[in-house]
């Protein structure tokens, strides 16, 4: 899953900091809730009894043992809970289409590279990019992992689905889990009843206000919800900014700086990924010590809050195994700047990553700063 640079919503535990002051204010993400119970596996999707259960399994996902990799930490929660997941949906496409390239490579009559200035021919691959299905993709490894393939979960009565399609957070009663075929390709009948949210709205603190969002009919062709207007307003949007950094003519970062809302879950992240170009022309990972440098950070103002919170520290991957297939993030540096179930009435955050002596451009997003 993952072959980038980007300041995405996924944890930071996994990375190595180094010498920088601490953040002023802790991170929403960072708060523990005492006596939480353990999701249940119901087969198809993880089910947690309440909001505070799935926000303290979330925390705890944050929390990378000395040396631990990302990958390997995420391998083992889901493991423990006997659950595939998104995470590892989009790993295992990563897996296939690296293995696929392999293989053609090693038929010499499927395989010619072109020279320079020759025209490419079939098949001739083009460079790695992250496994995703028409652009559509959840940057944050750590929400990933707890979501099925479909993008669902249940937290306490209901059965949320990302839909990265429309653009939007759909759920049904938990009772109606029978109903889940036609919930998770978002085809209504007489028997179910979906309603949605907008991505950039505080889901539960609406349900909480009364607002059981909008009726999800047939005729829904990605129509802007109306909400009620209860609560502190929609979230600051999501941005991204992605790019390969290139340091040598078979070495680059592929870097990104992402903030993403998801109604139930917003996180921002930043992540780079090592890369070095096969003699058949694919670009895998490599193993490299890579850094998150600030420049100047990344500063938020959470949604209802007044305050404003920054993390202005470098983060590495030094000391991550060396171990692994091309897929393992022994060639990955990562930092989850943000993550709680409000998202962001604002934020800004300006990175730079470095492999070696080379570093990179800025990355740079922000909304309503």
């Amino acid at each position: 899953m993952l072959a980038a640079c980007s300041l995405l919503l996924a944890g930071s535990a996994c990375q190595k900091e180094t010498g920088m002051a601490p953040s002023p204010a802790a991170t929403h993400a960072t708060q523990e809730v005492k006596g939480a119970k353990e999701p249940k596996n119901k087969g198809r999707y993880l089910a947690f009894a309440t909001s505070a259960d799935f926000l303290e399994a979330a925390a705890q996902l944050d929390k990378l043992a000395p040396g631990e990799t990302t990958t390997r930490h995420l391998e083992q929660w889901e493991k423990k809970y006997g659950f595939s997941s998104l995470r590892a949906h989009y790993a295992k496409k990563q897996q296939e289409k690296e293995l696929k390239q392999k293989a053609k490579a090693g038929d010499g009559t499927t395989l010619r590279i072109p020279v320079d200035g020759e025209e490419p021919i079939e098949p001739y691959f083009e460079p790695y990019s992250e496994p995703v299905d028409e652009g559509l993709i959840i940057h944050d490894d750590f929400f990933a992992a707890m979501l099925s393939p479909e993008g669902t979960i249940q937290i306490e009565d209901k059965i949320f689905r990302i839909d990265l399609a429309n653009n939007i957070v759909s759920y049904i009663p938990a009772m109606q889990d029978a109903s889940y075929e036609q919930f998770v390709v978002a085809e209504p009948s007489e028997n179910t009843t979906i309603r949605y949210f907008n991505f950039d709205e505080d889901v539960f603190g609406l349900l909480a206000s009364g607002d059981q969002g909008t009726i999800y009919e047939e005729s829904f062709r990605g129509t802007i919800r109306i909400g009620s207007g209860i609560g502190c307003g929609t979230s600051a949007d999501g941005k991204e900014d992605p790019a390969y950094q290139y340091y040598a003519n078979n070495r680059r970062l592929n870097c990104k700086l992402v903030y993403q809302s998801f109604g139930i879950y917003h996180s921002m992240v930043a992540k780079a990924h090592h890369q070095k170009k096969t003699w058949y022309g694919a670009w895998l990972g490599s193993p490299a010590v890579i850094d998150i440098l600030p420049n100047t950070g990344a500063y938020w103002q959470p949604l209802c809050e007044t305050f404003v919170e920054s993390d202005t520290r470098s983060y590495s991957n030094y000391g991550a195994p060396y171990l692994g297939n091309e897929t393992g993030d022994h060639n990955t540096v990562v930092h989850r700047y943000f993550s709680y179930m409000k998202g962001m009435k604002r934020y800004k955050g300006e990175v730079r990553f470095r492999i070696g002596q080379n570093i990179t451009r800025t990355f740079s997003i922000e909304d309503k700063w």
